[in-house]
């Protein structure tokens, strides 16, 4: 809808959808992260470590990404919201 109302924006919003399948993949790995370190028997501490080493990576990776993706939004959708209002969403303008 966003490249329908403003075609020259279209890379953009390109690279806010790919964005948006980043953060699902991040999500995803998160997940798979903090399950694994749930899971653990607590047999060997080390490991145990690794794996919450593992998942702040994953927790930074996700957040920078959420970051990024915010302030890419920020500068696209909020201006094209602020010029034309939220009727334009719905079709009405």
């Amino acid at each position: 809808m966003f490249r329908r109302i403003e075609p020259r924006l279209a890379a953009g919003f390109e690279l806010l959808d790919g964005d948006h399948r980043a953060l699902h993949a991040a999500l995803a790995g998160i997940a798979e992260v903090a399950s694994r370190v749930l899971a653990h028997d607590g047999a060997d501490p080390a490991h145990f470590r690794a794996g919450l080493a593992g998942f702040r990576d994953a927790e930074v990776e996700l957040g920078d990404l959420l970051l990024r993706h915010l302030d890419d939004e920020e500068d696209l959708v909020v201006p094209l919201l602020l010029e034309r209002g939220e009727a334009f969403l719905a079709g009405d303008a």
